[in-house]
């Protein structure tokens, strides 16, 4: 049997007149890997093997429990990261697919160096939720200073030259943060109000989510819901 087999032991008792015990070892190892196997592909991006938009949701809402009792801030920032529309006109599909690659291991370097101190490593997740889209989230913050601090370093040390291969190529971010609880006390509040912040947020910029930015928002959706009833 192999070493990390995942087995199981039953024990029955015997209901004849000699009594006795009766072991079965049961492997269910294939089980496991498949059950494994099937929960990564539902949590976890194929292309980026960062948590997808599922995972992040459910970790969001485990922060936002653990902060509420200790009286602590998570923040959620919505990263997009321009240019890669580019890339395939380039290298092709080979190199969108590199691109991301290293892009992705960028971003882990920059936002590891960024982290403030006082947070240890499990207190931030990364995850990717779109092509281009990417959400990192901060647990157990105590000053909005850390969030302010961390947004504005991550955003202006992932702008520049990116390596891929003998290539150079610009990247290019922008960038919207939500706070619990003063942004909302909704884990899933706080991802949609992130992303509200990006979509205002200029080119090599961050935007932090405010009464005015949802004003601008609901102005601008609105608008587009006219003109979709207008050409229909």
């Amino acid at each position: 049997m192999q070493a990390d087999a995942m087995c199981r032991i039953e024990a029955r008792m015997i209901s004849n007149h000699q009594g006795g015990v009766v072991l079965m070892l049961r492997d269910f190892t294939e089980r496991y890997r498949v059950e494994q196997k099937l929960w990564r592909m539902a949590y976890y991006d194929a292309r980026s093997g960062l948590p997808n938009l599922d995972m992040i949701r459910d970790l969001l809402t485990a922060s936002v429990s653990r902060a509420a009792g200790a009286e602590r801030m998570v923040a959620v920032l919505r990263i997009e990261l321009l240019g890669l529309e580019s890339v395939p006109r380039m290298l092709g599909m080979e190199g969108q697919e590199k691109f991301l690659r290293a892009c992705t291991e960028h971003l882990l370097s920059v936002a590891k160096a960024c982290r403030p101190e006082r947070i240890a490593e499990p207190d931030m997740a990364i995850g990717r939720v779109s092509d281009s889209g990417f959400v990192i989230l901060l647990d157990g913050l105590l000053e909005r200073a850390e969030i302010d601090d961390f947004a504005t370093t991550l955003q202006q040390r992932l702008v520049g030259s990116c390596p891929l291969g003998r290539y150079q190529v610009d990247v290019d971010a922008r960038a919207g943060a939500a706070v619990y609880p003063g942004d909302d006390m909704d884990g899933c509040q706080l991802l949609e109000k992130a992303e509200m912040a990006m979509r205002q947020a200029a080119s090599s910029d961050v935007a932090f989510y405010s009464t005015e930015i949802r004003r601008r928002t609901d102005t601008q959706d609105a608008m587009v819901d006219a003109l979709r009833l207008a050409i229909d």
